[in-house]
């Protein structure tokens, strides 16, 4: 009993990433916080490697991820980094 406790204390992941989940089942916060997972570690690597020498496959070992996974929230690379909500950045980061 003491684990389920502490979970119940502890705040939601998506707290720490500014997204509300309020209202969603437990599929569409799990879908919301892997796509949040793997722009966060595909923005990580661009910014450590530079675009060119990051692949979909590093993401993904970055996000704990299969390259499929990724494949399926985003049709390319270029979609991760220009379809969130920091779109203008991106286009800088590409050029």
């Amino acid at each position: 009993m003491p684990s389920a406790t502490s979970h119940a204390s502890t705040p939601p992941a998506s707290a720490a990433a500014g997204t509300s989940e309020t209202g969603l089942g437990l599929r569409e916060r799990k879908k919301l916080r892997t796509g949040q997972a793997i722009r966060q570690a595909a923005r990580r690597l661009i910014d450590e490697r530079g675009y060119d020498n990051t692949t979909t496959e590093q993401i993904a070992a970055a996000a704990e991820v299969s390259p499929s996974t990724v494949f399926r929230y985003f049709p390319s690379k270029e979609h991760i980094v220009l379809t969130d909500g920091y779109a203008t950045s991106g286009i800088e980061l590409l050029r």
